[in-house]
């Protein structure tokens, strides 16, 4: 059974490259309406984050802004 499943997963990814093999990237108008939702949380939430990456932003609902960690700070 795994095995048909396989099968048809790589035929199905050889026609999708067929089909879109030398196309060019999109070429509709961007929006510019979209938002990135940003993770809601307390100072105490986020100085309690084990590891943040650098770059991770949230939005401080003490502070009532966004901040960042750049490595070794919230900013």
């Amino acid at each position: 059974m795994a095995l048909w499943s396989d099968l048809i997963k790589i035929l199905a990814r050889k026609v999708w490259h067929q089909r879109h093999a030398g196309r060019e990237c999109d070429s509709r108008p961007a929006k510019h309406d979209a938002s990135v939702p940003t993770p809601r949380m307390t100072t105490a939430q986020k100085l309690a984050i084990p590891s943040p990456k650098i770059g991770m932003t949230v939005y401080d609902t003490t502070e009532l802004g966004l901040s960042t960690y750049n490595g070794s700070a919230w900013s």
